[in-house]
């Protein structure tokens, strides 16, 4: 129930109609909603950060597997080099797995710049 004051400034109980409660429920439904998917796109981070990560974390994994050490704070500091978590990093992977769409033309930005270090190697 609802009380409002009526024109002679009496509080009254009311109910709403049904015609009237049904289009707010659905407006609050779909802000909500709008809200959810929103905050949850925010959570990938920028694909050329996400590109140059992955890149360096490969590396450092082929590197690694002939040295001993603690390869987890390695990784940690590659992560940190590039301004990024664990945790932004795997949102970021379930994101693209999310959208295979996307994988396509990371991979082949991904070939491009590795094409590019090998060829700064080189000089």
């Amino acid at each position: 129930m609802t009380r409002f004051l009526n024109r002679s400034g009496v509080f009254e109980n009311s109910v709403l109609p049904l015609h009237k409660v049904i289009p707010l429920i659905i407006g609050c439904f779909v802000s909500i909603l709008s809200l959810i998917l929103i905050s949850c796109s925010d959570k990938a981070i920028d694909h050329d950060k996400f590109i140059d990560a992955y890149i360096d974390l490969h590396i450092a994994e082929d590197t690694l597997k002939q040295v001993s050490g603690d390869v987890q704070k390695i990784k940690e500091r590659i992560l940190a080099k590039h301004g990024m978590t664990w945790k932004e990093y795997n949102e970021t992977f379930r994101y693209f797995n999310e959208n295979p769409e996307l994988w396509d033309a990371f991979y082949a930005k991904v070939i491009a710049r590795v094409d590019t270090l090998k060829k700064m190697k080189q000089k």
